[in-house]
């Protein structure tokens, strides 16, 4: 009797080959997607760092403003100066070159304390601009009819901070926020 040997099916080397290319596609297309959603998620991390210190400032701002009122004689494009109804003051002064943005309180009896950075250490301050409408003191001449409103501050705020994948990531805020400050 004879015995057959049976042939075990098997790849040949072509198939395997074409296998091992697919496979690398596939692996190399995987990996590209992989880094391209890793950057975006970077990028988006950073936005959001940025977006949160913008708004804490415009907020921090905007509440001042509400509640104190504008001293005209030092507030100006780069300087917003408020008043409160107890004398106490604030500062909020934009220094271009060191690209910050700080916030001085002063007692009513004119001392003051440390100037407060009102953003990151690795943030700068890009822009800032406060504009002040109407530009002549509302509270100073009461007899004038044309001057009867509360005073708007506009307010324009740029922040960046360095990128993880792009070189700086910046954001811009502008908001007009009307005095309630009363006298």
């Amino acid at each position: 009797m004879k015995k057959t040997v049976r042939s075990m099916p098997a790849f040949t080397l072509l198939e395997m080959i074409i296998a091992i290319t697919v496979f690398t596609i596939f692996i190399g297309f995987s990996i590209g997607v992989y880094l391209s959603y890793h950057r975006t998620n970077q990028e988006a991390l950073v936005m959001r760092s940025i977006m949160l210190e913008a708004e804490a400032a415009m907020a921090a701002l905007t509440e001042a403003v509400k509640e104190n009122r504008v001293d005209y004689d030092r507030s100006d494009e780069s300087n917003l100066a408020l008043r409160g109804p107890d004398g106490t003051g604030l500062l909020y002064a934009w220094d271009k070159e060191n690209e910050a943005l700080s916030v001085l309180s002063t007692a009513a009896d004119g001392s003051s304390g440390e100037a407060l950075l009102l953003h990151g250490p690795a943030t700068s301050a890009s822009f800032v601009s406060f504009r002040v409408f109407p530009e002549k003191d509302p509270y100073s001449n009461r007899s004038e009819a044309s001057l009867q409103y509360q005073p708007t501050v506009q307010i324009l705020l740029e922040f960046s901070l360095p990128g993880r994948v792009k070189e700086e990531v910046s954001v811009l805020l502008q908001s007009s926020i009307t005095s309630r400050f009363y006298q």
